[in-house]
């Protein structure tokens, strides 16, 4: 569980405490963070469950974006797994193309 407080939101993002408190607001009202402890003046929030499943599902569409602008840059169509070039096929020797001669004649 990740948690998030106004000081770990200034930390990473290099912002002031006040600008921090303000957009832990702005999440908590839209649904994507939760109180998990409220103490005094620091109050400890996680990322919700619908949001965790939300960013899961972005990520995967960006994963299978990537995976299907790779397979156009190589000429495949999109969604469909880009294939080795066929190797040509080896000739045979003369010997075992020519047909056996029968015993009677």
């Amino acid at each position: 569980m990740k948690l998030i407080t106004p000081s770990v939101l200034s930390d990473r993002f290099r912002i002031n405490g006040s600008l921090a408190r303000a957009v832990i607001k702005e999440l908590e009202a839209k649904g994507v963070i939760k109180v998990v402890a409220h103490h005094h003046s620091q109050i400890i929030y996680t990322r919700s469950a619908a949001a965790a499943l939300a960013a899961e599902a972005a990520e995967k569409a960006a994963a299978e974006k990537a995976a299907a602008g790779k397979a156009k840059k190589a000429g495949a169509p999109a969604g469909k797994p880009v294939k080795a070039a066929a190797k040509p096929a080896a000739a045979k020797p003369a010997a075992a193309k020519a047909e056996p001669k029968k015993a009677d004649e």
